[in-house]
């Protein structure tokens, strides 16, 4: 739940809703290539010292704000140009969850257990490839294309506000709740 795959849903639907919403949609296309290409380019933003220093509860809510508000403008938005505009705003809040949802993954590990960890969080996203055209046609079919973003939205938000119990939740049963790997000592000497 820290680290919700939300861009899964998006395929599928956004062609649809785009179409229902009277643009092309072949247009999807150009929407996608607009997401690859923020977070191409945010790369290296990623890794000035401000943001590299967030937490990882505020750098989740961060990211799952900034998702949410680019859902809510999908469900706003009136054509490609909007469109565009709330594409880059959810794939910048894409760019503060992925690379550090790993990270946190990994960090929830006992020592030697980090594949496992990383094996289940990958496969959440399986799940998630294989849940999300099934929720979002069907939400598109009851709710319209504006219930559709407007609920993922709200996923967002909600998200965004657990983050910091969920993190503290997270960091409490790994300091707790899981054995501590014994201090390694570094010998300095070379076996004279």
């Amino acid at each position: 739940m820290i680290t919700l795959p939300l861009p899964l849903p998006l395929p599928l639907p956004l062609p649809l809703s785009l179409e229902l919403g009277g643009l092309q949609p072949a247009d999807a296309g150009v929407l996608f290539t607009a997401s690859a290409l923020t977070i191409a380019a945010g790369q290296p933003l990623m890794r000035l010292s401000r943001l590299t220093a967030l937490s990882a509860p505020a750098a989740f809510a961060g990211g799952y704000l900034l998702m949410a508000l680019g859902l809510a403008g999908y469900a706003l938005a009136y054509s490609l140009g909007t469109f565009i505009a709330a594409t880059v705003v959810w794939s910048v809040g894409d760019l503060f969850l992925v690379g550090r949802a790993y990270a946190f993954v990994a960090s929830l590990a006992p020592t030697g257990a980090r594949g496992r960890y990383l094996a289940v969080y990958g496969t959440s996203w399986g799940i998630g490839g294989i849940l999300a055209p099934l929720a979002g046609t069907q939400l598109l079919e009851h709710v319209g294309t504006a219930g559709l973003w407007s609920g993922m939205a709200v996923v967002c938000l909600t998200l965004a506000a657990l983050q910091p119990a969920l993190v503290r939740h997270a960091d409490k049963d790994r300091e707790y709740g899981q054995p501590q790997p014994a201090p390694v000592e570094l010998r300095t000497d070379q076996g004279d």
